[in-house]
Parts: C-alpha cells; sequence; structure tokens
C-alpha cells in the first residue's frame, strides 16, 4: 500500500521516518511519517487509503501538530485542501465536486466548515469557535434531506437529533441531551409506523446517571413498561403492562418497605422480635444476630 506513494517524504535533521499498515473504516492504509526523538511528529506526513482509486493525504507535522497547508488527492485530482496553524483550523477549507470548487475561511479555529459531497451537495455545516465545536451542526443526506443535528458550545455537546427519512418525513427519531459529556435530562426515542411518528421509549438520566421516569412501550398494543429511579440510580419501582393494558407485574421500593413493616408489627403482636431493616417503631424489641432480643432506643 506505501508503494502507492509518489515519492518518500524527506525527514527533517533528528527525524527517523516510521512507515505503519493500518486500517480506515475497514480500508487497507498506510502511514508514513517522520518521527522526533520525543515521538511527536515532526516533518512531512502522508497517507494512502485503498482500494483503486486510492487517495493520499499530505502534509506536515509540526511538534506533533498539523501545520501549513494539507492536501487530500483522489486519482490525482486535489479533491480537499485545508491549512493550518499549529494544530488549528487558519485559512482556506476547500471542497472539489463535480459542479466545481466550493471554499471556506476559517480565522484562528474560528469560522464555519462546510462540506460537500461529490455531486456537490452541501451534506455538512460545522460551526467552530477558538478551534472547538460552537454552534448547531447540521448533516444532510445524498437526496438533501437532514438526518442529524448536533448542539455544541465550546466543544462540549448539549444535544443531538437524529432524522429517519422514511414516510414520516422531518419528524425527529431520536432525542438526546448532554451535559459535561454526560447524558443529562430527558432522552426520547421514536419510530415511523404507518406513517406516524410514535414514541417507544422515555429516558431521563441525571449526569449520566438514570433518575426519574423510563417509559418504553410497544407501538401496536398497550404493553409498556415504567421504571422509577432515584438520583443514585437505584431502581424504586418498575410497572408492566401487557398487551391488553392490565397491570401483570409491579413492584416498589416503599411498597416492600410497607410489607416489611407491617410483618415486623406481626411478629410484635406475637410476642416476638423484628429485624433492624424491618422499620421497626421506637421500643419495639430487635432481633440480634438472630437471637437475643433487644429494645430499639
Amino acid at each position: 500500500m506505501c508503494a502507492q506513494l509518489p515519492k518518500t517524504p524527506a525527514c527533517p535533521a533528528n527525524t527517523v521516518l516510521h512507515t505503519r499498515p493500518s486500517k480506515i473504516a475497514g480500508a487497507e492504509a498506510c502511514d508514513v511519517w517522520c518521527k522526533a526523538p520525543n515521538g511527536r511528529a515532526h516533518g512531512p506526513s502522508a497517507r494512502v487509503v485503498g482500494p483503486a482509486p486510492f487517495t493520499i493525504s499530505t502534509g506536515r507535522f509540526l511538534r506533533g501538530q498539523p501545520h501549513g497547508r494539507w492536501l487530500v488527492r483522489r486519482a490525482g485530482t486535489v479533491i480537499t485542501e485545508e491549512n493550518y496553524n499549529r494544530g488549528t483550523r487558519h485559512g482556506r477549507f476547500c471542497t472539489t465536486h463535480r459542479k466545481g470548487r466550493s471554499c471556506n475561511r476559517m480565522r484562528n479555529g474560528t469560522g464555519v466548515l462546510r462540506r460537500y459531497s461529490d455531486a456537490g451537495k452541501l451534506n455538512r455545516i460545522v460551526p467552530m469557535r477558538r478551534g472547538k465545536f460552537h454552534g448547531i451542526t447540521k448533516q444532510w443526506d445524498a437526496r438533501g434531506r437532514l438526518i442529524l443535528t448536533r448542539q455544541h458550545y465550546n466543544g462540549e455537546m448539549r444535544m443531538q437529533t437524529e432524522w429517519e427519512p422514511d414516510a414520516c418525513g422531518r419528524a425527529p427519531t431520536d432525542v438526546q441531551s448532554w451535559r459535561k459529556g454526560k447524558r443529562h435530562g430527558l432522552q426520547v426515542e421514536r419510530e415511523c409506523r404507518n406513517r406516524r411518528v410514535i414514541w417507544v421509549s422515555r429516558k431521563r438520566y441525571c449526569r449520566g446517571t438514570k433518575c426519574g421516569v423510563w417509559t418504553r412501550r410497544s407501538g401496536r398494543t398497550k404493553a409498556r413498561e415504567r421504571e422509577t429511579y432515584d438520583r443514585s440510580g437505584t431502581l424504586i419501582a418498575k410497572t408492566v403492562w401487557s398487551d391488553s393494558g392490565r397491570v401483570v407485574d409491579s413492584w416498589s421500593k416503599a411498597a416492600m418497605k410497607r410489607a416489611e413493616h407491617n410483618k415486623c408489627l406481626r411478629e410484635l403482636k406475637r410476642g416476638g422480635c423484628c429485624d433492624p431493616e424491618q422499620n421497626p417503631p421506637r421500643g419495639a424489641k430487635l432481633c440480634i444476630n438472630g437471637s437475643r432480643p433487644n429494645r430499639r432506643p
């Protein structure tokens, strides 16, 4: 694969040429770069991705960060041009397609990147600020239909919404909320059935931990399941309904505690003792190590 390179990069002084075969999205690839004594990439670099027509990416690294002009060629034609300044996009960002060449500019990592398909259709918009995602990223399919949006703030993703290009049109099928890299808030999943959008699950997270009410259901029947979690992620209640809408299973932590407490009261009436975990009333006899009764203070 590395033999497809037009020429081997000439490394600067005190660097060593490295070659490594790899795979990118299931395709064979080969990376060639100059490695400094500290382990960082420094100098010219190239990558070849197959099969034919091979895609060749060339550029330079400066102390481990991309710097200067980077070009991506396919069958000898430049399809992408990017410019960096010490790891930050700075300058022109151009894409070549059937309709010509489309370019936009970045200044110190701030601006809007617009990516185009080979047919010349806009398929992605990526707003950035100081080298980080900032704003609403949008993605379209080959027919120009919106399929994904992501809301970022200073590099942190806050919300993600997905659309499925089906008979339901532009109705979102998956909505996710994030906070500081963890799921936070309401998460909704929908499906398109008989040209109608039906929600199939509603979940809630508190800083990456399950919390609140979780509901899952079948779109065609009345069967569904509801779970309740506290803020620590502990399941405290669960209810299951059948296809006819009847309750087939119901459980809650509070109900279990009440049942244990009632059991304790019945044992006290018979002159017995209670386990400390049964929430006995004050002054009740406690079973210590399963034998000696003791009174609760």
